[in-house]
This record gives structure tokens, C-alpha cells and sequence, in this order.
């Protein structure tokens, strides 16, 4: 009855949109004795420590690392300074730094505190392209998909320093759309989504991730429109002696972008695993394939 064909326009033209080009941010890298990399803001090399913030958080707590665990600071302006014993040299001469502000936090283990990142909640809309492809053999009809939006909320808790998991609530506008003869008939499907992505970070910023995973979700509104006339979905299938599935299974692909602290750019695809309607005694698939553009803002 129904198959899944991506729309390869709608994939080139949301890759394209992926592809413009955003400010890079400059940061310094510290690297430790036993080889653990911290992006950071340094503030401080005065003393006994080093004084910085974190760079994913620049605007939370300051904090302190003994010279004694570093092996070398690389500066954002390509300088150096390299710590043996706990002396240090440097590239230049030696820096004064103004401290932005009175550090707000002591670590007694600089280490582990800076390895772990805290918990980020956010917000998080976009555009969908929907298709749940119809099989239109033997018709005079064309295939046509359902623009939508989506809209939620994500909470990512990291798993180490260059992996992330991120677990979202989303209302998503999902379905697909069959033209026969001029006419069109659309299928408005509304989800609500849970989406659990495993978010892995490439590159020395690590600003660029990529997202896999499973999304699970739960119909909760369905339409049959045609000449006018809302049809609920259920009720439409049923009739063609079919029965509808409310939940859906999806494996989610994508890739997001950090444009600064608080913004994030986002793109995913959502295939379907569970067939939406369910044909006795026929074979046929009717899954839900969505592709998503959007923007997260992180608190």
C-alpha cells in the first residue's frame, strides 16, 4: 500500500542550508601531563596555578589547576607556554592578564571537575519535510510530502568529553500528501516525540557532533483531508479494513553545529521503523520518514 522514497530535493537543500558558514570562535587549549586536552579561557598564569573558565561556559565559575599537572598552554594567538616541574616558559614574554572577574569557585581536584561538564537544558524548533510515501502504482496521481514544524525541549548530559547524550520532548507535525487527478489528499499526522541521541563530537572545538539514534512516539492527532473535508485517520483506514498504529519507532541520523554558547545548529533525519497503518493480508509499509531543520537554545 505504502513505501518510504526520500525526497533527495529536500535532503540536498537542507544539507546546503548546513553548509553556510558561521563566526568561528578563537580559545585556548590546555593540555595536562597525562595528555587530557581542556578548552578554556585562560585568565590567569600567575603563581603556583593557572586561573581560567571553562570555554563552554564562559560566563560560569572560574577556576583553578595546579602548574604542576600542565604540560603546555596553547594560546588562541598561536603562543605558547610549556610548564616542566611547574616552571614555566614561554613563546613571548611573560603575560600580564586582567582577571574578568573574583574566582566564585575553589576545585580541590581541578581535573575531574573540568572533565566533566554539567548538564545543559534548552529549547529547541525547526521545520519538518514529511514523507510517508504512497505507492501510487496503477494511478493517475503524483507523490507529495507535508511541511510542518517542530517545537520541544532537551536536556544533554555528557558522557565523556567528547560524547554526549541528549534526550528531547517534541511536538512534531508529521504525515505526507498523494495528488490524484489535480486533486490533493493529505494525511496530517501530530506527534509527540521522545527523541534519545547519542551526540558524538568531532575536531580539536569539538563544535561539529554527530547524532544517532532512537526516537519513539505517540500519534496524538490524525487527519484525512481531501476536497475540503477532514476525515479523523483512523476512522478512514479502518473503513479500508486496515488498522492504524499510534506508536511509531524511528532511527534517528543527523549533525549539529555549535554556532556560540547558547545556539545550536541542528539537522536529523527521523526513518521509521513500525508501520503507521498495518494491511491484513497484504504486504505494503506506511512509515513515517521526516527530515528536520532547526535551532536549539541552550540555557
Amino acid at each position: 500500500m505504502l513505501k518510504i522514497r526520500l525526497n533527495l530535493r529536500k535532503v540536498v537543500a537542507i544539507a546546503v542550508c548546513l553548509a553556510v558558514s558561521v563566526t568561528m570562535f578563537a580559545q585556548d587549549i590546555i593540555t595536562l601531563k597525562d595528555g587530557t586536552e581542556i578548552r578554556a579561557s585562560v585568565l590567569d598564569v600567575e603563581g603556583v596555578d593557572v586561573k581560567f573558565k571553562k570555554f563552554d561556559n564562559i560566563n560560569g565559575p572560574s577556576y583553578l589547576l595546579a602548574k604542576s599537572e600542565i604540560f603546555m598552554i596553547k594560546y588562541a594567538d598561536g603562543t605558547k607556554d610549556i610548564f616542566t616541574s611547574g616552571q614555566q616558559t614561554s613563546t613571548q614574554q611573560q603575560r600580564t592578564v586582567t582577571t574578568v572577574q573574583q574566582q566564585s569557585t575553589t576545585v580541590s581536584q581541578p581535573v575531574q571537575t573540568v572533565q566533566t561538564r554539567p548538564a545543559q537544558w534548552g529549547v529547541k524548533g525547526g521545520l519538518n519535510g514529511a514523507n510517508g510515501i504512497i505507492n501510487n502504482e496503477g494511478t493517475n496521481s503524483s507523490i507529495d510530502g507535508r511541511t510542518g514544524l517542530h517545537v520541544g525541549a532537551l536536556v544533554e548530559i555528557p558522557v565523556s568529553s567528547k560524547v554526549g547524550f541528549q534526550s528531547e520532548l517534541v511536538y512534531s507535525m508529521q504525515g505526507d500528501g498523494l495528488k490524484i487527478d489535480g486533486e490533493t489528499m493529505m494525511f496530517k499526522l501530530d506527534y509527540i516525540n521522545l527523541p534519545l541521541m547519542f551526540k558524538f563530537y568531532v575536531g580539536q572545538q569539538q563544535r561539529l557532533s554527530i547524532d544517532v539514534g532512537l526516537q519513539f512516539g505517540y500519534m496524538i492527532n490524525g487527519k484525512v483531508s481531501a476536497l475540503g473535508v477532514d476525515v479523523d485517520f483512523e476512522d478512514f483506514f479502518n473503513f479500508l479494513g486496515c488498522e492504524v498504529n499510534k506508536f511509531d519507532v524511528s532511527l534517528g541520523l543527523g549533525m549539529s553545529y555549535k554556532l556560540n554558547n547558547s545556539f545550536d545548529l541542528a539537522w536529523r533525519a527521523n526513518l521509521g521503523m513500525t508501520n503507521v497503518v498495518e494491511t491484513k493480508g497484504a504486504e505494503g509499509e506506511a512509515r513515517n520518514a521526516v527530515f528536520q531543520l532547526g535551532v536549539a537554545y541552550r540555557f
